[in-house]
């Protein structure tokens, strides 16, 4: 007979859009006990391993996201256990190239608030790369 693991009915999505001129897009829903909670801020600090290859030379390894709430606060952590990196290339209205890289994570997510039971889930980072750098790191380094 197969071991199940407990099962959680509890779970997030959030998103962070970090724009040009300084400004941020927050986005997203907990979902506890049956019911949506609106996510009204998210602090993101992320932990990154070197990957050699890879647009920007680093990928996501851990992450902890403070999620706020219409009625809380979330502390949650993820471990990345493998990224998969993905490339865009395109062009402005000018002619110069634009590089976009996505790196997926495959993460496992804990939040002690939201449920004991060990989460799974993706962690995607979608940055411009500028002068070698994601820009999103430097979004995360201002905050």
């Amino acid at each position: 007979m197969a071991h199940r693991q407990p099962r959680s009915h509890a779970g997030f999505v959030a998103s962070v859009i970090a724009r040009r001129d300084g400004s941020r897009v927050i986005g997203g829903v907990v979902f506890r006990d049956g019911d949506y909670e609106q996510i009204t801020d998210v602090t993101l600090r992320t932990d990154w391993a070197d990957a050699p290859g890879v647009p920007g030379g680093v990928v996501q390894q851990t992450i902890v996201v403070d999620l706020v709430t219409t009625r809380q606060s979330y502390a949650v952590r993820g471990s990345v256990d493998v990224v998969v990196p993905l490339r865009h290339r395109r062009t402005d209205d000018q002619g110069a190239p634009l590089l976009t890289r996505i790196t997926e994570g495959m993460t496992r997510w804990s939040c002690p608030a939201l449920s004991p039971v060990l989460g799974s889930g993706l962690s995607e980072y979608l940055d411009q790369v500028i002068d070698g750098e994601p820009v999103g790191r430097r979004e995360e380094a201002a905050r």
